[in-house]
């Protein structure tokens, strides 16, 4: 922020020329992942000057950070000799602790009521998702999928049609997945969200995003935050 009570964003377009905005309040949304990255000195591509204040970093380095990822599968022929009809979740039980988590559970979409097309969405999270961003490639991941669908159902489940997978740690604009709960008590979590919440500069820079809100890990968590944030922008400039 500036003396003349405005804050400044600096940015760099698409052409990679700097531009800068100034406003009278900012509603910082980014995920709680770049606001942990944006106190290391070696990261640059977002950062606050001046420093947040002590109390606000310190909220932000005791809320966990995690990696969910997803395998979208997509077959667009029936699949009925092998489909896991009227299972919303299909989990493969392994023998061995190491692969246990390990893309073994897998929601059916098509019970969900996606208008009956044929995905399996695989998860994979924690650790187990760490190693396999930093380990795996697409089409890897991809076999360790069909493999643990062809344990459950049998050698006849086809390559899918299309997929789509996620690697969310390694996305620069997110470095993460969704904040999870490091805390001892729920008091004490629940202080650290608000204080996530708490706008700083002169209530010149507001925040919202799911890791603020009692709903923490979910989209509906980070819509109510972002309402929360724009009533409270909106009551203070009419002030």
């Amino acid at each position: 922020s500036n003396n003349d009570g405005l804050v400044r964003v600096t940015y760099n377009n698409r052409e990679g020329e700097e531009r800068i905005l100034r406003a009278r309040t900012v509603l910082v949304t980014v995920p709680l992942g770049v606001l942990k990255a944006s106190d290391n000195d070696d990261y640059t591509d977002f950062r606050f000057v001046p420093q947040l204040p002590r109390w606000k970093r310190r909220a932000i380095s005791s809320v966990g950070f995690g990696i969910l990822n997803k395998c979208i599968l997509y077959w667009d022929t029936p699949q009925r000799r092998w489909w896991p009809e009227n299972e919303a979740v299909v989990t493969l039980l392994t023998d061995e602790d190491d692969d246990a988590g390990f893309w073994t559970t897998y929601f059916n979409d098509r019970e969900l009521g996606n208008g009956g097309h044929y995905i399996l969405t695989g998860w994979i999270g924690g650790d187990s998702a760490r190693w396999s961003e930093d380990n795996q490639s697409n089409e890897q991941i991809l076999q360790t999928v069909l493999r643990n669908l062809r344990r459950m159902f049998g050698g006849q489940v086809p390559e899918p049609t299309s997929y789509i997978i996620t690697k969310w740690g390694q996305d620069p604009y997110a470095l993460g997945s969704y904040s999870f709960a490091k805390s001892s008590t729920r008091d004490d979590l629940d202080d650290l969200r608000e204080q996530l919440f708490e706008p700083v500069a002169d209530r010149r820079i507001y925040f919202s995003g799911e890791a603020t809100d009692d709903f923490y890990g979910t989209a509906v968590g980070a819509y109510r935050s972002g309402r929360r944030a724009a009533r409270l922008i909106i009551d203070q400039l009419q002030q």
